[in-house]
Order: structure tokens, then C-alpha cells, then sequence
């Protein structure tokens, strides 16, 4: 999904370089992917690593088990949500001051 997005914007990028309007997701706050870290240590649900990859791969694993899916999951999620930041919307052709 990621790369038919890159592949949209891309397009969308060629088509109209001075008005597309993108979307991009800074990296996860340094704090609350710490947090992330040590509760699901403190839970018994360890996270290793901290790239997207691996943070995806934990989640979906957890998310599989029947016995974590409805009981766990909804806390790691809250946990993963707040480590995230907002979209940021920019024009690639604006000039940055």
C-alpha cells in the first residue's frame, strides 16, 4: 500500500508540480515510543526494534492471537497511536523560508 501511494503521489507530483498538495507522517515523538517500549515490556508483550516494519509485524502478530486480540491489543494500540504524529500536508514546489 505504501508504494501505491508513493507511485499516486509521484503521478500526482508530474502531472501538477505546482499545485499537488502531499502528504507525509513524521517519525513516531521519541518519547511515547519509549513509553511504547516499556509498557509492553512491563505487559509481558515485548516490542524489539523500532522501525515502522517491525512495529507493524509486532502489532499484527498480537492482533492475530486470539487470546491478546481483544484483551491486550486495545492498550498496545492506544500505546502505538500516541507515539504517532499528525500528517503533515505540503506543496513540493512551495519555497521553505
Amino acid at each position: 500500500m505504501l508504494l501505491a501511494n508513493m507511485a499516486v503521489a509521484w503521478k500526482i507530483y508530474s502531472a501538477f508540480p505546482d499545485i499537488a498538495l502531499l502528504r507525509r507522517h513524521p517519525p513516531p515523538k521519541e518519547k511515547a515510543l519509549l513509553e511504547l517500549l516499556e509498557k509492553s515490556a512491563a505487559l509481558n508483550y515485548p516490542m524489539t526494534g523500532s522501525t515502522s516494519t517491525e512495529l507493524n509485524n509486532w502489532l499484527q502478530f498480537h492482533a492475530s492471537r486470539p487470546e491478546t486480540e481483544r484483551s491486550v491489543m486495545p492498550v498496545l494500540f492506544q500505546l502505538v497511536m500516541r507515539s504517532m504524529q499528525l500528517a503533515k500536508y505540503f506543496c513540493p514546489s512551495a519555497k521553505v523560508k
